[in-house]
């Protein structure tokens, strides 16, 4: 998480809830997860909006408000729903009576100025879409948290999300609420990390296996060997074909590489790569590159599809390498299991 995104919380009224006017096929979720942000993500700002009735609208808006207006004119539908009260007091509101959130000038101004523009919300189809699209248009880099997202349906709520994906990852990231408290889990190294994994896959088109073990070379002040670079190149999921990730690859080269220049020889690295294997499945589900990639391979996925994934990987993978020369170097010793002899007869 960067201290400077500003967390977009949208439209949460009472017309949205459960029971309103228009609820939202998945709204509890939402709540749920929109309210952990507010909790737990200390690091970042906060902003509300709310759709409010215009009575000056013009053209198709004042049809809208003739057909709507029993809604729209509502005080208590109107109103943001009760379990954000007290987040009212410290956060401010910006209103709105069209869909996108930055038809506020002053909003505008202040997404301006924030690293990331972090989306949650309703509606999914319209008003926080209509958003997505104005931050793009103003080229600020968003964060779109597929599960703090409702839709009035969840199929609509899909295709909202399928059209999200067309500008991913470049315009927008794709995240769920708990992928992105995690990335406060990085530490200071979690903004250098995103731009070098930005660089490397945008700048110089490298695959993941080539951007890890660059990452690693720089977070831990090392060369990064011609030959070791040139072996990687073809390992982003075993040469395309979905098999082991390449950012599991790099980072086991890597291992096995800068543990034997450390001096601490073989059996610690191979150790260290037993070890951390088991954690990448633990704690992202798999080493496989087509189990790692949301909606595996399709032929229409933009390039870097797994730039979000990148940087979470590698900023949880940095820490933990951190962890494990800091044990080596006070004594603490480790080996990875044997085996079996799968060909010796019982």
């Amino acid at each position: 998480m960067n201290e400077k995104d500003l967390v977009l919380i949208i439209d949460m009224q009472n017309a949205y809830a459960p029971g309103g006017a228009w609820e939202c096929a998945d709204i509890g979720q939402a709540s749920e997860n929109i309210l952990t942000l507010l909790e737990k993500g200390k690091d970042a700002e906060f902003a509300f909006t709310r759709f409010l009735y215009d009575p000056f609208a013009a053209g198709v808006w004042k049809d809208y408000n003739s057909l709507y207006g029993r809604i729209n004119l509502d005080e208590r539908a109107n109103a943001m729903m009760p379990e954000f009260t007290r987040h009212l007091e410290r956060h401010p509101v910006y209103d709105k009576s069209v869909y996108s959130s930055l038809a506020n000038d002053e909003l505008r101004r202040r997404c301006r100025h924030a690293g990331r523009v972090v989306l949650c919300g309703v509606v999914a189809e319209c008003c926080v879409l209509s958003t997505l699209f104005s931050l793009v248009d103003e080229g600020i880099r968003t964060v779109y948290l597929e599960d703090a997202v409702s839709g009035l349906t969840r199929e609509s709520g899909r295709h909202a999300l399928e059209v999200v994906r067309t500008l991913s990852p470049l315009h927008v990231s794709i995240m769920s609420t708990q992928d992105y408290l995690d990335e406060g889990h990085i530490g200071d190294a979690g903004a250098y990390i995103r731009e070098e994994v930005r660089f490397c896959y945008h700048e110089k088109n490298y695959n993941c296996a080539r951007t890890s073990l660059r990452a690693y070379c720089r977070l831990f002040s090392t060369g990064m060997p011609e030959d070791l670079d040139m072996a990687a190149v073809g390992m982003h999921g075993a040469g395309r074909s979905g098999a082991q990730c390449g950012l599991v690859e790099g980072t086991l080269m890597f291992i096995g590489y800068y543990f034997l220049s450390k001096g601490f020889g073989e059996a610690e690295a191979v150790a260290a790569c037993h070890d951390i294997a088991g954690e990448i499945k633990a704690g992202f589900g798999s080493l496989d590159c087509c189990d790692l990639r949301k909606g595996g391979f399709r032929a229409d996925d933009p390039p870097h599809l797994c730039e979000d994934l990148s940087v979470r990987m590698i900023g949880f993978c940095h820490l933990w390498i951190r962890k494990r020369l800091a044990d080596l170097e006070s004594g603490l010793r480790f080996s990875a299991p044997a085996l079996p002899n799968i060909g010796q007869k019982p």
